[in-house]
């Protein structure tokens, strides 16, 4: 059963790694403000609430149904449960044990209670319970305060409190279905499924649902002040007769808990009157739109969240010179521009900052290392871009880093690792880092959620966990490592097996898309993963392995003959090694088995050159012999599907050594290059012997003995030698040939 605490009185608290203790503390209405104030600067982390408002109820399978997961912003601090219908419900008024409906819903009782139809109209005790994740046992301090923030509001803080309602509420409200006498619609009802078309809801003529109903982006009605006069309210009014908000003493409104309430549209131009909020609560709503600018210039400011609704523009900065800003929730809008770094430089007390889902496109910036008191930073589909700063070495209180599905790039900086002593849940997944994972040492004892799945980590992995399995030493605290979907290789590490056989295990593992290679005993997982499962990796990779080589073909070769010679037994004996003789640059025909497309296939002479290689099919694959191969010198010959994983005794039963030796550089071209050369050369003895007649040719014109005569030239000539007693031309015995040709030859 839970203790009962007394208000304002201190009491110590001494917890064990995942031991739990159960309180309440009296209230006499919902509304009122409730503190929980710690101090464990004795402890070695940062504790761990959860926080109740009604009582803690167990079924069989030791499921808490009323829990809301808390996170503590710092050893020494404060958690406020400001008023919120949503989560005022108490469990003594309840019809069912879920706390789904209450007595005087439309709903038939599940069993007898008493008490008024919704949450906020009850009264009774505020639960808590506080959980120990420290591995040593730790003490501290704590108290809880409950305030009644009774008071009359300022006039003009009821008329902005009225805009909002009138602007962003009441239209849609005015459309809420009423079903009988005192039953009308409720978001309560609507979310549980009580107007479903599915349910027993005796109402469906008036008003069902058939879907969606926990969607708050299509909420039909507004869910706040329904039933009170509002125009009606008098000028003296107490600010605890306005649902939903409190007051500081002065009557100036200091608390907004309007989630979820179903408000549509852009806030009204009087919302900058609301100017000492501390606390503004708006997330799940349907509001468009920029922020004021005037929210943000606020020196009172705390807390401000206005996640899930259709909020546009930049992300304004904090404009005060001495802001208060601790929590800013801003995710699930439509934000856009860069991240700015105001929020690092100019909000010094700046614990938590969610970011998730807006269309950012920006880095992260460095001046992030000023906000040494960030506690969270979410971030998750954010558009974010680039790489790490190293910068974040600075965040020693940092307890989440999430930067989920961005397109961050580049490697983790392992001095990024070691300055992050007090991280809990690191989640890095679905982005395109690479590098080898970083070490997570004894300084990261508080790590429980480690997410790098979905990346291009590679690398031989094992010793990195090591230490990060070691600190496991709770029972029952979640605890997950994703790694799936990497390029990391090498054997299976040990550390996995420790990570889910040891008695303080963690609950969730996948390393699954890996490329970790089959255990040369089994040519499969090793054995033990047989015994708890393979669903934690998936397929092994086997081992890359050649058997033989083709005989490397003339036109490959460079032109040279076949120059493969095999000495040793074809039986592939230990004792025996093939041994290949090749020219320098030849390309190495490889046979074997289990080769994969991959980007990292490689072929290695001896134990440091290696060179690409050609994937043909599973079978077969090519290498070309580096020219910076030693003449006469034989070298090992391995293959690798990935990283280095060669076939070796170590990867292998079946390895058999191959020598490849180059006997000589290459000296002969291709037949390309042969024949390009030849016609080269042809052409270049054509181009001499053209030149050489032109010269002849003029020289012999310039004597005046042209080689060549015009016909009638040569009939003058033929008549003078017969006169001569020479032989005639137009003789046809004559042993002088008649030139056939025009009177230009």
């Amino acid at each position: 059963f839970p203790v009962e605490v007394v208000a304002g009185c201190p009491f110590l608290l001494s917890l064990n790694s995942g031991e739990q203790a159960f309180f309440k503390v009296q209230r006499s209405r919902p509304g009122m403000r409730i503190s929980h104030n710690w101090d464990y600067t004795e402890g070695d982390a940062n504790p761990v609430f959860y926080a109740f408002s009604q009582v803690p109820f167990y079924n069989s399978n030791s499921v808490n149904y009323y829990e809301q997961y808390f996170w503590s912003a710092g050893k020494t601090d404060e958690r406020v449960f400001e008023e919120d219908s949503a989560a005022a419900r108490d469990i003594y008024h309840c019809t069912s044990y879920a706390c789904e409906f209450y007595c005087g819903s439309a709903r038939p009782s599940a069993r007898d209670c008493v008490g008024a139809e919704y949450p906020k109209e009850n009264t009774g005790f505020f639960y808590f319970t506080m959980v120990g994740l420290t591995n040593a046992p730790t003490t501290s301090e704590h108290v809880m305060h409950v305030d009644q923030l009774d008071g009359t509001i300022l006039p003009h803080q009821l008329q902005a409190v009225m805009d909002l309602y009138n602007h962003n509420c009441r239209p849609s409200q005015l459309q809420t279905p009423v079903f009988a006498e005192n039953l009308h619609w409720t978001k309560a009802g609507h979310v549980s499924g009580a107007y479903s078309e599915l349910s027993d809801w005796r109402f469906k003529s008036e008003f069902s649902t058939s879907g969606g109903e926990r969607d708050m982006d299509v909420l039909p009605f507004c869910d706040w002040m329904y039933g009170l006069d509002v125009d009606a309210f008098p000028s003296n009014v107490s600010c605890a007769d306005i649902p939903d908000i409190t007051c500081d003493a002065d009557g100036y409104v200091r608390t907004l808990s309007l989630s979820e309430r179903g408000l549509r549209g852009a806030l009204p131009e009087s919302f900058a009157a609301l100017s000492r909020l501390q606390r503004l609560y708006m997330s799940g709503n349907q509001l468009t739109g920029t922020l004021p600018a005037s929210i943000m210039a606020s020196g009172l400011l705390i807390d401000l969240q206005v996640s899930h609704n259709f909020l546009t523009g930049p992300i304004p900065c904090p404009t005060h010179p001495q802001n208060s800003l601790e929590t800013l929730m801003v995710a699930q809008n439509f934000f856009s521009g860069s991240l700015p770094s105001c929020l690092f430089t100019d909000a010094p007390h700046l614990k938590q900052l969610n970011l998730n889902y807006n269309n950012l496109d920006s880095e992260i910036p460095p001046e992030i290392k000023y906000a040494t008191n960030l506690v969270t930073l979410s971030a998750d589909h954010t558009g974010l871009h680039g790489s790490l700063p190293v910068e974040l070495e600075c965040m020693n209180r940092l307890s989440f880093l999430h930067l989920q599905r961005n397109n961050l790039t580049g490697t983790v900086p392992q001095r990024v690792v070691d300055g992050l002593v007090d991280m809990y849940s690191l989640r890095l997944s679905f982005n395109e880092l690479s590098g080898t994972v970083p070490h997570f040492d004894t300084r990261h004892s508080s790590l429980q959620i480690l997410y790098l799945d979905h990346n291009q980590f590679d690398g031989n992995f094992g010793e990195q966990l090591s230490e990060f399995a070691n600190a496991q030493r709770a029972v029952g605290v979640v605890s997950e490592v994703m790694l799936g979907h990497n390029n990391l290789h090498g054997p299976l590490p040990s550390v996995f097996y420790n990570l889910v056989n040891n008695a303080f295990r963690i609950t969730e593992l996948d390393a699954v898309g890996n490329h970790f290679v089959c255990d040369k005993d089994t040519n499969d997982w090793p054995a033990w993963v047989f015994r708890t499962g393979s669903s934690f990796f998936g397929k092994c990779v086997p081992i890359a392995t050649p058997t033989h080589f083709s005989n490397v073909s003339s036109e490959v070769n460079g032109g040279n003959p076949p120059l493969v010679a095999i000495q040793g037994s074809q039986n592939h004996s230990h004792a025996d090694a093939l041994q290949i003789y090749m020219f320098a640059e030849s390309e190495l025909v490889v046979h074997g088995r289990n080769f994969r497309a991959s980007d990292e296939l490689k072929c290695r002479f001896g134990e440091s050159t290696e060179v690409p290689a050609l994937y043909k099919n599973a079978e077969q694959m090519i290498c070309k012999l580096p020219r910076e191969l030693e003449i006469g010198k034989a070298y090992m010959f391995s293959v690798a599907n990935y990283g280095s994983d060669y076939w070796s005794r170590e990867t292998s039963n079946e390895f058999v050594p191959v020598n490849v030796m180059v006997v000589a550089q290459r000296t002969s071209r291709s037949g390309f290059a042969t024949w390009l050369i030849a016609l080269i050369a042809v052409a270049c003895l054509l181009a001499v012997s053209a030149t050489t007649f032109a010269v002849v040719l003029v020289m012999k014109e310039l004597k005046g003995e042209p080689l060549f005569h015009r016909i009638e030239d040569l009939d003058e000539l033929g008549s003078s030698e017969e006169r001569d007693g020479k032989p005639d031309m137009n003789n046809e015995t004559s042993t002088i040939p008649r030139m056939e040709a025009n009177d230009n030859l």
